[in-house]
């Protein structure tokens, strides 16, 4: 370990080095001396131990092999320390659960959207594009949410002589409901959540503070590291559900990267349109109504070369 590694590295590396099968009584004294040096310390390794139970809930094969089998202390503090105790934290196990080969339990295509009822009665609802496996544990309700967004209506814990919270987990960090409806969507390099009902608590992964609560009409994004203040969310947030895309000032860049989602190949705009802003409901199920009406409403036109290449353009002058 370097010097400069923070505590909650230090407390994967140390997960690594005892899980590997070489680890000695020596090994295990160190460990204990670490952990018992400073309070951050115990935070981390308790951090650790929480990312550790939810993959203990995963069925089979979808946990990682460097979290569920022992292995000699070089192929563990060779891969492990850097990409499976990173993983830990959440991002290089996210890519082990993420693997081509292997599929979420639910998942939808490009302009689906589907619905589940959960063993618990919990309502959840996936958009385009998405990807998510439900692991329910005697301890924990855990969605891990692995590509696009979901709407969740959470329902009180049916499971008999139990109350276990109900979280969905991303890359970045662990969002917890505390009895409520929510939308969380997956980005490249963060998370976001629009609390649509009561109250949610986020985490980020890699973060020692406090979680941040967040209620009714706010918005909150996050990262690994941390998460911004919660905002007043856009109007129009979990319009998806509805079939709707309900936006107000929206840059015309953002609004055809939304309507991209619902929609197969390519769909770019014409640089000098990227100063308009677009307001309005649009239909998600039929993207070329959709396209159609932008074009009735502001001064643009659309041209299509294939049924998977389109382009909105300035409007024609006179």
């Amino acid at each position: 370990m370097s010097k400069s590694s923070s505590p909650i590295e230090e407390a994967a590396f140390w997960y690594a080095c005892l899980q590997a099968g070489d680890a000695t009584e020596h090994d295990r004294l160190r460990w204990q001396g670490w952990l018992d040096a400073c309070p951050s310390n115990r935070q981390a390794w308790a951090r650790i131990q929480e990312v550790r139970s939810l993959f203990d809930k995963v069925p089979g094969k979808l946990v990682s092999p460097v979290l569920s089998q022992k292995a000699s202390r070089r192929t563990v503090l060779r891969g492990a320390v850097v990409a499976a105790c990173a993983g830990l934290a959440g991002a290089e196990t996210w890519r082990h659960l993420s693997s081509p080969e292997l599929h979420a339990g639910l998942r939808t295509r490009t302009g689906e959207r589907s619905r589940h009822v959960l063993a618990d009665g919990s309502l959840l609802y996936l958009n385009t594009r998405s990807a998510v496996d439900v692991a329910f544990g005697a301890d924990e309700r855990s969605i891990l949410l692995r590509a696009g967004e979901i709407l969740v209506e959470t329902q009180p814990d049916n499971f008999p002589g139990a109350a276990r919270p109900f979280v969905v987990h991303t890359p970045h960090g662990r969002v917890r409901a505390l009895g409520t409806r929510f939308v969380v969507r997956l980005h490249d390099d963060h998370s976001s959540v629009q609390v649509l009902k009561d109250v949610v608590e986020v985490r980020p992964v890699l973060s020692m503070a406090k979680p941040v609560r967040l209620s009714d009409g706010q918005e909150i994004v996050f990262d690994r590291h941390g998460a911004g203040a919660p905002h007043t969310q856009p109007a129009g947030a979990g319009d998806w559900l509805n079939g709707r895309l309900s936006v107000v000032s929206m840059p015309l860049p953002d609004f055809i990267a939304e309507l991209s989602r619902y929609r197969e190949g390519y769909l770019g705009f014409a640089p000098q349109l990227g100063r308009l802003r677009i307001s309005g409901v649009f239909p998600l199920d039929d993207t070329d109504a959709a396209l159609a009406m932008l074009a009735d409403a502001f001064p643009i036109r659309v041209q299509t070369f294939t049924r998977f290449c389109t382009r909105v353009l300035p409007a024609a002058q006179p």
